[in-house]
């Protein structure tokens, strides 16, 4: 097939750390991407009090004010010094943070996530590291909202070179 111009527009998928703990088969282990993880997300509501959003970008941020609207305690787990690190300068994050705030949400930047706790009955808890201090946030839920990565899929099994941080390379 001949082309003057090849678009290949393949999508993105979730990025899942690698986090111990972390197995979406878990109850109370979700991702925010799809109306069926919304509705994963709705109904675990409805037997917890507590949930932590692991990511403070912009798809991080909409989902705990999704759980915030559920009524439910929300803590917003970011490693950058402040949220939304792609797009806001930490001018803007701080203010953005104070906002956040407001709505009695918790923010921790600058946080590493380390272990989800799991227990009989699902999700128990978030280990983190905060300042060099360890600690455990009690929560029924953990929703991953730690950015996309390209589906490259298709671009890899045609044999087309890959960029360093994966998706199809560019010569501009």
């Amino acid at each position: 097939v001949e082309y003057d111009e090849l678009v290949m527009a393949t999508g993105s998928k979730p990025f899942v750390p690698p986090l111990p703990g972390l197995d979406l088969a878990t109850p109370g282990v979700c991702l925010y991407r799809t109306i069926d993880d919304c509705v994963a997300m709705i109904e675990r509501a409805k037997t917890i009090k507590r949930a932590v959003v692991i990511g403070g970008g912009l798809l991080g941020l909409e989902a705990a004010k999704a759980l915030y609207d559920l009524g439910l305690e929300v803590d917003i787990v970011e490693m950058a010094p402040h949220l939304m690190p792609v797009q806001v300068d930490p001018v803007g994050g701080a203010m953005l943070k104070g906002k956040v705030e407001e709505l009695k949400v918790n923010v921790h930047t600058a946080t590493k996530p380390l272990e989800i706790l799991v227990g009989p009955d699902g999700v128990i808890g978030l280990k983190i590291s905060e300042g060099g201090v360890e600690s455990v946030i009690e929560a029924g839920m953990i929703c991953v909202s730690a950015g996309v990565r390209p589906r490259d899929e298709l671009a890899k099994d045609a044999g087309i070179e890959l960029g360093g941080r994966g998706g199809i390379k560019v010569d501009s």
